[in-house]
C-alpha cells in the first residue's frame, strides 16, 4: 500500500527530467528501428511513473521508468526513491532494463527488447531503509557494460533466446517495480 504523500514524492522526482528524450542519446537508426517495429510503443519509452488508480490497497505495484542517459546512475536513482517511500514488511523492488541488441558481431540487424518484470535483473525484498540504501550503493558501483551484461544474461536464460545469436549493444530505459 502506498500513501498519497509517497506518490507525490515519487512524481516530484521527475520534475527536472521530464524533457529528456530518447532521441538525445540514441542513434537515429535505433530510434527509427523502434518506431518501425513497435509503432506507438515507442512513445512509452520515456521518463515516467505509473501508479494504479487503487494504490492504497495491499500488494500494489508501481512502476518507475528512467531513460538511461549518460548522466544516469542507478544507485543514485534508487537512493532518491528510497528517501521518497515508507517501508513495509517484505517490500519488493525489481529492477530491469530495456536494451538494443544485434545479431552477430558485424551484423547490422538490430532489435529492441522491452524490459519484462518477470525477467528483472535484480529482485530483492526490503524491510529497512538501510537495506535499500546498501542495495543502491552496490548497484551504483556498476558501470553500463556490467549492467548490460547482467541484463542480457537474465534475458538470455531462455534456451530459444540463447541460440538466437543476439548480442547486447546498449541499455535504453531503466524500469523499477516497487510492490508493497
Amino acid at each position: 500500500m502506498f500513501l498519497k504523500s509517497e506518490i507525490t514524492q515519487l512524481e516530484s522526482l521527475y520534475e527536472n527530467i521530464k524533457d529528456e528524450k530518447i532521441e538525445r542519446f540514441m542513434d537515429e537508426d535505433e530510434v527509427e528501428l523502434i518506431k518501425q517495429k513497435f509503432g506507438l510503443a515507442y512513445y512509452n519509452i520515456r521518463n515516467d511513473v505509473f501508479v494504479p488508480k487503487k494504490y492504497e490497497v495491499a500488494h500494489t505495484t508501481i512502476r518507475l521508468q528512467r531513460l538511461n542517459t549518460v548522466s544516469f546512475n542507478l544507485g543514485e536513482w534508487l537512493k532518491q526513491i528510497a528517501y521518497s517511500i515508507l517501508y513495509s514488511p517484505d517490500m519488493l523492488i525489481e529492477v530491469a532494463y530495456s536494451f538494443i541488441c544485434r545479431t552477430g558481431k558485424k551484423s547490422d540487424e538490430k532489435t529492441y527488447l522491452f524490459a519484462a518484470k518477470g525477467y528483472a535483473t535484480y529482485r530483492r525484498k526490503f524491510s529497512e531503509p538501510e537495506e535499500l540504501l546498501e542495495f543502491a550503493d552496490e548497484l551504483g558501483k556498476l558501470k553500463e557494460p556490467d549492467l548490460l551484461s547482467q541484463t542480457f544474461s537474465i534475458a538470455n536464460s531462455q534456451e530459444r533466446f540463447r541460440r538466437s545469436g543476439w548480442v547486447p549493444t546498449a541499455l535504453i530505459c531503466n524500469y523499477i517495480w516497487i510492490t508493497k
